[in-house]
């Protein structure tokens, strides 16, 4: 009786910092960036020094690559690879081809590309992300009018959107909604700038995923992914 009276209170501590380590007591935003759909998380108020450095590069490398989409010449169409995920099973792969517009008031949108012989295809985002389009444009424009980055932020957080920047290729963002005492993430888009070099070109985000919960209770994953650019 003294051997099991002394090993339960172990126990009991060894779980609390197994989980403590998995981010379920103090998440924040790092730990939020490795979280999956369905998981009860918490959300800072405001990004670190990290985060806030990282989306500042991130918007740079958004910039260059906006600028670099307004003056190239030699990109007909782009190749991606499509994954619509099933809540159930039975997920959808193919590949799309998309032409690329890009105008000079910096918006740049995809449109796939049909013809008879060609089966239609969807992407899962057709508006190309940059500093000035896409999900983390305010985030770039505070940057950009010397304004503050964690106002924004902040404001987004409040409508429980919840953006992550754990690295300066990765930008993520999430859904929680308040469920009982608990915050559950609901959706996670995480969109990668660059994953590898498939290509000497860099002007286009090269992966982007999105996880969803599904009314089963499963989590529903579809991901867009950059194959090729074709001249």
């Amino acid at each position: 009786m003294k051997s099991i009276g002394f090993k339960l209170p172990t126990f009991i501590i060894s779980l609390i910092l197994l989980l403590s380590s998995c981010g379920e007591y103090g998440g924040g935003v790092a730990s939020l960036a490795n979280r999956n759909v369905g998981d009860n998380v918490e959300v800072q108020s405001s990004l670190d020094e990290l985060g806030a450095s990282n989306i500042r590069s991130i918007c740079s490398r958004l910039r260059a690559m906006r600028m670099d989409l307004q003056t190239i010449t030699d990109i007909e169409s782009v190749v991606f690879n499509v994954k619509f995920g099933s809540c159930m099973s039975g997920d959808s792969v193919r590949d799309v081809v998309a032409e690329l517009n890009a105008n000079y008031n910096g918006t740049a949108t995809l449109s796939v590309k049909t013809n008879q012989f060609d089966v239609p295809g969807t992407l899962l985002e057709s508006q190309v992300q940059t500093d000035l389009n896409g999900v983390v444009a305010d985030f770039c424009s505070a940057f950009a009018s010397n304004s503050d980055v964690n106002a924004v932020y902040q404001n987004y957080a409040n409508q429980g959107i919840v953006y992550s920047f754990p690295n300066t290729n990765t930008f993520i963002r999430s859904v929680v909604i308040d469920n009982s005492q608990n915050k559950v993430l609901v959706e996670k888009q995480t969109y990668i700038i660059e994953e590898n070099s498939i290509a000497d070109k860099n002007v286009l985000v090269e992966r982007i995923e999105y996880q969803s919960q599904c009314a089963n209770k499963n989590a529903k994953v579809d991901i867009q992914k950059l194959n090729e650019y074709r001249p």
